[in-house]
């Protein structure tokens, strides 16, 4: 993962195994987060996670046969929400609904009320993915006191509009030159 600064905007390319991708993070103030297992930034006091995984982690070959991404995604969600729901020891309610990136790709965004009784500034937990290829890629952010539901949801709808997918790796120290001088990714 490499970040560079361009403007208000920080460009975040991943390099995971077989997904090359780059997407601008907008914002002011935009600080990585100290998390050695995941990707977490904090833009303008809005938390944004971003994740990826292979969609043979939650199904099977003969299970993705015939299965269009509005169903993959949908399993996605399905086996993340129970995988919660063990870690957190409480049934969720998730609340999901479908939309299309401008490219066409569809998107899932779906959430959940975070459990009483939980230590947390988090009020709601709001997920965006969409699958890219053998892979799933997931936003993630979170409503609080100070940021509506209303925000979080246009901020990873933002986000996820400026998603570039590469079939070749991304050279970051590249990527990162041309932004130094000013040319956009």
């Amino acid at each position: 993962m490499a970040t560079s600064s361009f403007g208000t905007a920080l460009v975040c390319t991943s390099q995971f195994p077989f997904l090359h991708f780059s997407i601008s993070i907008k914002g002011s103030d935009i600080k990585p987060l100290n998390d050695s297992e995941h990707v977490f930034f904090n833009v303008d006091g809005k938390v944004l996670q971003i994740q990826s995984l292979p969609v043979s982690n939650f199904l099977s070959d003969q299970e993705r046969k015939g299965l269009d991404d509005k169903a993959i995604l949908a399993a996605h969600r399905d086996w993340e929400s129970k995988f919660l729901e063990d870690l957190l020891h409480k049934k969720l309610t998730l609340q999901s609904s479908s939309e299309k990136l401008g490219n066409g790709s569809e998107l899932l965004l779906w959430g959940y009320e975070m459990p009483q009784g939980m230590d947390s500034d988090a009020k709601r937990q709001l997920y965006l993915t969409l699958v890219s290829g053998d892979h799933l890629l997931l936003l993630n952010s979170v409503v609080t006191a100070t940021v509506s539901e209303s925000v979080a949801r246009k901020f990873l709808l933002d986000t996820v509009a400026t998603l570039k997918i590469s079939q070749v790796p991304i050279n970051v120290k590249e990527l990162q030159e041309a932004i130094r001088k000013g040319n956009s990714p």
